[in-house]
């Protein structure tokens, strides 16, 4: 299940208040901790896991993706709520359950992207960029080389169209209509 479908379905139980979003989102964050740390188990085991090296490319994307979300959800006008944080943390999720997957398909390579993939990458770039351009110049500055932080560890491609998508949910304004859908 999607994490908007498990929303969904939650709130239809306990109601659609804010709180039971959060609740919901909490829940979906766990489970999705659980899968990852099984597939990290597993990987363990069999000896295909990530070697210290890789790992520590990983630690550094990853305090560069919080340093990001971080500076980003502060920027935000108006500042970004707590389904926003609680929606940005899912995508560090994510990406640390795409991380484990390319060791579990034997490659750090993912397959190449179709055209279409690799016109939603062209799209979520134009879209950050007007994302950007929409901060005041100090601002705009300090996000963007906060960004290009992120991208100091080699990506895949279909890695790097998360990131522009996850960056694109921080900074678009409530009121827009999502660039894409939540993380998952």
């Amino acid at each position: 299940m999607t994490s908007t479908q498990w929303v969904a379905h939650f709130s239809q139980t306990k109601g659609q208040a804010d709180e039971a979003t959060l609740r919901a989102i909490a829940a979906y964050g766990k489970c999705y901790d659980v899968r990852t740390d099984r597939l990290a188990a597993t990987l363990g085991k069999n000896g295909a896991g990530p070697l210290m090296g890789a790992n520590g490319n990983f630690r550094d994307f990853e305090q560069a993706v919080k340093d990001f979300m971080a500076k980003a959800l502060s920027i935000t006008d108006p500042p970004a709520d707590d389904l926003k944080s609680a929606y940005s943390a899912l995508y560090e999720k994510q990406f640390r359950y795409e991380f484990l997957q390319t060791y579990r398909r034997k490659t750090s390579e993912p397959n190449p992207l179709t055209p279409e993939e690799l016109d939603e990458i062209g799209n979520a770039k134009t879209q950050f960029g007007q994302e950007l351009d929409s901060l005041p110049t100090d601002k705009m500055r300090e996000i963007h080389a906060a960004f290009s932080k992120i991208f100091d560890v080699h990506l895949s491609d279909s890695m790097k169209l998360r990131v522009y998508r996850f960056a694109i949910f921080i900074l678009e304004p409530h009121s827009a209509k999502p660039f894409s859908p939540p993380p998952f």
